[in-house]
């Protein structure tokens, strides 16, 4: 519960200071009169390329996003200092509703400027204003490249922790305020950059399919070494995992691929991971993959907004066969094209759709089989 007002937070009221934030998070400081500003909030320019999370917060019904709600900014560059009261940063503008910030010291930020990671680095998100419901954090990193970095998510109140892709990627992260205050902490989340740590296990990919009520997990790496086996593990809400199986590994330097049949699932909808345990007694986790039994035939996309031109293809009772994807705009005209294969029964697959920039827009997906079967469903896309 929030008791107090913090000393740098300002009225959401001046529209020419709106306009100046919006600029500021674009990269234009410019203000109203179109000069650059030099002194108010920034003395020169950043040098070189500005890496940048950029973190909004969705109102949500279940898995699907609605409005969005608030967002903030938090960018690296060699010019930024580590001094608690950065000239960069931009101070916290109030919703008139939900709200999200950066706290940094004393100070309330919606744009929060930092040096380059080196060592472990910890940014702290609140929140305040949020109605008992479901709500999505996106997430999405630019220009990290070369940055040997790690930033993990860490809800406290979920107690769990999930991996931030900082390869221009993007996550989006579920969780719902409820009556109980620890729900709408001010400390519930912060994100944790850490020096990566080499692991002797590379996970490709995990992939669950559906076949004859059975989960069959599979999972891929490009390398292995000392590791002693992998367990599967199970979950019916995404946080308490408990272990299913046990495969050994093969060890092989090239990497391999392996299965587990889960054949006594859960009902409803499940959470699956698999967890490398390594001779020296260190770990590591896969992503996390989902099944839910009892579905509806037919094909959906996950998530219902599109960031980092990747999605997932749920597949539900389709036979098993090849099936062509197009993707085409507003305009009818063709972005993108891929052929993939359904092993049968219900699976989910992840769909990359390349480096060829796409417009914020919406956009339709042709999903056509052997058979002939045609489904039309419609994408929005968002950069």
């Amino acid at each position: 519960m929030k008791t107090f007002l913090p000393q740098f937070r300002m009225p959401f009221s001046l529209l020419a200071l709106f306009i100046f934030y919006s600029n500021i998070v674009n990269g234009n400081e410019t203000n109203v009169t179109g000069k650059k500003i030099n002194a108010i909030f920034s003395p020169s320019s950043p040098t070189g390329g500005v890496s940048k999370l950029d973190i909004k917060l969705f109102q949500a019904t279940a898995e699907v996003l609605g409005i969005q709600a608030d967002g903030v900014v938090a960018r690296y560059n060699g010019i930024y200092q580590e001094s608690p009261y950065e000239t960069y940063d931009v101070a916290k503008l109030d919703n008139l509703s939900e709200n999200l910030s950066l706290v940094r010291s004393d100070r309330y930020l919606s744009i929060e400027s930092r040096p380059f990671p080196t060592k472990q680095d910890t940014l702290h998100l609140s929140f305040w204003g949020l109605k008992s419901r479901d709500y999505a954090l996106t997430i999405t990193s630019s220009q990290f490249t070369g940055i040997s970095q790690m930033a993990i998510l860490t809800d406290a109140f979920a107690s769990t922790q999930t991996a931030i892709d900082l390869n221009s990627g993007a996550i989006t992260y579920l969780f719902t305020i409820t009556s109980d205050p620890a729900s709408s902490s001010f400390n519930r989340f912060k994100i944790v950059m850490a020096p990566i740590t080499v692991l002797p296990v590379n996970f490709l990919k995990i992939n669950t399919g559906l076949s004859n009520n059975k989960v069959q997990i599979s999972w891929a790496n490009s390398s292995e070494l000392g590791i002693r086996n992998y367990t599967a593990e199970r979950s019916a809400d995404g946080t308490s995992f408990s272990k299913i199986g046990e495969v050994t590994a093969m060890n092989a330097a090239n990497g391999a691929s392996y299965q587990w049949m889960d054949n006594r699932p859960l009902p409803g909808k499940s959470y699956y991971r698999i967890r490398s345990n390594h001779a020296d007694g260190k770990y590591a986790y896969s992503s996390i993959a989902t099944v839910q039994l009892n579905r509806k035939k037919g094909i959906q996309v996950m998530p219902t907004v599109i960031v980092n031109k990747r999605f997932n293809l749920v597949l539900n009772d389709q036979a098993a066969g090849n099936y062509q994807l197009t993707i085409t705009n507003a305009g009818g005209q063709q972005v993108y094209q891929k052929k993939i294969e359904n092993i049968g029964g219900s699976n989910t697959q992840v769909i990359e759709m390349g480096i060829n920039p796409m417009p914020t827009g919406v956009y339709n997906l042709f999903v056509i089989g052997l058979n002939g079967s045609n489904q039309n469903l419609r994408l929005f896309i968002q950069n």
